[in-house]
C-alpha cells in the first residue's frame, strides 16, 4: 500500500512526464536548432553551436523595432484582460453565491468554439461591412466605413 508521500508522487508524475515530453523536449529542440549555424536553414552539417542569429537580430533596428511591437501588444492584452477580469471574478466570489457555477459556465462556453471561428466572428463584427462599422456609419460617427478596425494592432488586442 502507498503512504501519504507515495501516492502524492503516483499522481504527480503523471503531469509531470507530459509537461517534459510536449513541452520542455520540443521547447529545448527549438532552441537547439535555433543555435546551429546557416541563418534559419536546419544544417546538420559542420558548424559549431553559435549566437550569431541572436546577435543580428539585436544589431537589426527592423528586428528590435517589431520586438517592441509585440511587447508592447503583449502587455496591453494582458493589462486589459487583467483589468476585464478582475469584475468578473469579483462578481463570481462575493454576489452570485449559489448561480456562480452557472455563470462560469456561461462564460467559458464560447472557448469551447474553435479559435479560427472566434477569430471569423471578431472580422464579421469589426470588418468594413461588419456590425461595429454599420453602427458608427448609422449614428453619423463616421462617414465611410473604417479599415482600421479589422487590418489594425487595436483589432489584434480586441481579438
Amino acid at each position: 500500500m502507498l503512504g501519504r508521500r507515495g501516492s502524492l508522487w503516483f499522481l504527480a508524475i503523471p503531469p509531470y512526464l507530459w509537461l517534459l515530453l510536449l513541452f520542455v523536449l520540443p521547447l529545448g529542440a527549438v532552441i537547439a536548432i535555433s543555435l546551429l549555424p546557416g541563418s534559419g536553414r536546419i544544417k546538420f552539417s559542420a558548424g559549431w553551436p553559435s549566437t550569431n542569429q541572436y546577435q543580428q537580430v539585436l544589431e537589426t533596428a527592423a528586428y528590435l523595432r517589431r520586438l517592441g511591437i509585440s511587447a508592447v501588444m503583449a502587455f496591453a492584452v494582458a493589462a486589459s484582460a487583467t483589468v476585464l477580469a478582475y469584475p468578473i471574478a469579483y462578481f463570481l466570489a462575493f454576489r452570485a453565491r449559489g448561480r456562480a457555477t452557472v455563470f462560469l459556465i456561461l462564460l467559458l462556453i464560447p472557448f469551447a468554439s474553435s479559435y479560427l471561428l472566434r477569430v471569423m466572428a471578431w472580422k464579421l463584427l469589426l470588418g468594413s461591412e461588419g456590425a461595429i462599422n454599420w453602427v458608427l456609419t448609422s449614428i453619423g460617427l463616421i462617414h465611410e466605413p473604417s479599415a482600421l478596425l479589422v487590418y489594425s494592432q487595436a483589432a489584434v488586442v480586441i481579438t
